[in-house]
């Protein structure tokens, strides 16, 4: 079937409304990114920011659990266990955008050569490989290098060997 007009032409009549995530979903998100945005200007505003994040971590819709990842991890203090590990039991999200999110944040959140951290994103990366996730795979990869330092400024992987492992170029 042709349709004159190219893309125009099939799309005529859809609007964006049809395609944007309900106003709810839009609303937690958007109060996600401003408690966010305070916590930056404010450090006092983080416990605000971070009960608000920590309480949408199990809301309905993946849009505004992705939020509340990007904002926990925004806001918490590096290390903060109770921070992380919410936000690792998101690692088995139905939503692979989520999943991906979550290893990233565990990257940044965690203590750098934490045991309980790396291994857990080691985990990560042997599930997602078995079940054929390979963006979860490699953020959960690029997450484990960060917390063992071995990212290069330029965002490149040193070489090196790790726990009998051989890594980088």
């Amino acid at each position: 079937m042709a349709v004159s007009g190219g893309t125009d032409g099939l799309f005529a009549g859809a609007s964006t409304a049809a395609f944007a995530p309900p106003p709810r979903v839009e609303a937690r998100r958007d109060l996600l990114r401003k408690l966010g945005n305070a916590a930056d200007k404010d450090k006092a505003r983080r416990g605000e920011a971070a009960t608000e994040a920590l309480a949408s971590l199990t809301d309905e819709h993946a849009l505004v659990r992705l939020a509340a990842v990007h904002t926990l991890a925004r806001v918490a203090e590096r290390g903060d266990r109770s921070a992380w590990g919410a936000v690792a039991e998101l690692l088995h999200d139905v939503d692979e955008v989520v999943r991906v999110g979550a290893a990233r944040a565990i990257g940044r959140m965690a203590e750098p050569n934490l045991e309980e951290a790396v291994e857990t994103l080691r985990r990560t990366q042997r599930d997602a490989s078995r079940e054929g996730v390979e963006s979860l795979r490699l953020a959960a990869r690029d997450a484990e290098h960060r917390l063992l330092g071995m990212f290069g400024s330029s965002g490149n992987l040193l070489s090196g060997n790790v726990d009998g492992r051989q890594v980088g170029a």
